[in-house]
């Protein structure tokens, strides 16, 4: 089957690409691994930016034990199986099975915990640095995902609330075999990738403003800059998961896509995901 080919949108990123400094342009795999009594710990984003994205490695016959989030923090399954335990506004714990693609949020203060029953793989996204005022009101004690199912290449099962405030966002892009994302720079967003399954490739800017095209390796992050270009394309069915800045209104300028889609202001995201 011959390669689809991309259509040029209506994008204005010409008149504001030299405002990002490439210099900052890198595509680098990046990894850091902690030895800790449960198991270990893969950040899998640099230092660099605002929020962390993990895989806990918990080992079989060992447990999170109950300890209390100093910040923000999403949870979802990779793999295995697991029970999260949550604490609620009124101080009560609850447990909840874990599932691939349901995220469960946990706000500064709140207890969790989490039990395994074999070897067991959780993402975390999370804020860089602890987070203050504790408000028991927002202690959500339950799972949470909603699906954008308005993307042509496959879909985005989401975790975190804009509506609310959440101070990171975290969502799987699911794509279908040969669904190809926009060639993209984003006017003040930063994100991270870390491959689920499948094989994708990805397209990056380097420093010299050339495209670099390569497979995305498993068990190691990328991390695009504001205003770097970058694509994701499905060589086969395949998920990522993203940690990023939450969205806040700005544009992701969709300079390429293969489906004839324009810019995405927060306009146009709100009618593309019918409000969710």
């Amino acid at each position: 089957m011959d390669k689809p080919t991309t259509a040029q949108s209506a994008s204005d990123y010409e008149n504001h690409k030299f405002e990002y400094d490439a210099s900052t342009f890198v595509n680098d795999p990046f990894r850091l691994e902690e030895e800790v009594e449960w198991g270990k710990i893969v950040t899998w984003t640099p230092p660099t930016v605002n929020y962390i994205g993990k895989e806990l490695q918990v080992n079989e016959g060992k447990q999170i034990p109950v300890n209390t989030s100093d910040r923000f923090r999403i949870l979802t399954l990779k793999d295995g199986k697991a029970t999260i335990i949550l604490e609620d506004k009124d101080g009560e714990m609850k447990r909840f099975p874990m599932e691939y693609a349901v995220g469960f949020r946990i706000h500064s203060g709140e207890k969790y915990g989490i039990e395994t029953d074999g070897k067991t793989r959780i993402i975390e996204g999370s804020e860089r640095n602890p987070s203050e005022p504790v408000d028991r009101a927002n202690f959500a004690a339950e799972p949470f995902v909603v699906v954008d199912h308005s993307k042509p290449w496959g879909n985005e099962p989401i975790f975190s609330k804009k509506n609310e405030g959440d101070p990171i966002a975290m969502k799987i892009l699911h794509l279908e075999k040969d669904g190809w994302l926009s060639l993209q720079a984003h006017a003040v967003k930063v994100e991270s990738y870390y491959m689920s399954y499948g094989e994708c490739d990805m397209v990056m800017e380097k420093t010299d403003r050339e495209l670099d095209e390569f497979p995305l390796e498993y068990d190691c992050g990328y991390t695009t800059k504001v205003g770097q270009r970058h694509r994701h394309k499905g060589k086969t069915r395949m998920d990522v998961f993203e940690v990023s800045m939450p969205e806040d209104g700005s544009t992701t300028w969709r300079i390429e896509d293969k489906y004839a889609r324009g810019d995405q202001t927060d306009e146009v995201r709100r009618m593309e995901r019918g409000d969710i």
